[in-house]
């Protein structure tokens, strides 16, 4: 990528306010990029125009008790809010990337005795892994919408 975090936006709307932040954690370069992407104008106004803010981030592998992860969340959020504030209006956002982090709901029984089973083989703590669900939970609590669990999506799969 650009900044070189690994992180990309790819879109065939123009970007505009590209920005990058790096996380504070030492032992390894992570962080989020942001771009801005202008929408197709839905009236005959060009003040009208809308445009939405989409972020991209992949969050620490090694942290097996979510703390670091929960840490780097917390800097994007005030990151992000720390933008807003400058810009004095509220942005819609879209936050995408590999997060590192599982919700127990997303599994069945055998699969998570699976992943526990793996935890063991790894020699982690069974009781990590069940902290590290914290991370979307957190975001989710804040009101952010996980597209898996959207109300408006579908069980049934497309392509383009």
């Amino acid at each position: 990528g650009m900044y070189g975090l690994g992180n990309a936006i790819l879109s065939k709307i123009p970007l505009i306010n590209v920005r990058n932040y790096e996380y504070s954690v030492p032992e390894q370069e992570r962080g989020v990029i942001q771009a801005q992407l202008l929408l197709p104008s839905s009236s005959s106004s060009p003040s009208s125009t809308p445009w939405i803010t989409v972020n991209c981030t992949h969050l620490d592998v090694f942290d097996e008790d979510g703390e670091t992860r929960n840490q780097e969340l917390k800097e994007f959020l005030d990151w992000m809010h720390g933008e807003e504030k400058e810009e004095k209006n509220q942005q819609q956002h879209i936050l995408c990337g590999d997060f590192n982090a599982l919700l127990r709901s997303d599994y069945n029984q055998t699969q998570w005795d699976w992943i526990l089973e793996q935890n063991e083989f790894r020699e982690v703590d069974h009781k990590t892994t069940t902290k590290s669900t914290n991370t979307l939970q957190s975001l989710i609590l804040k009101g952010w919408q996980e597209a898996f669990y959207s109300p408006s999506s579908s069980s049934s799969s497309s392509s383009s």
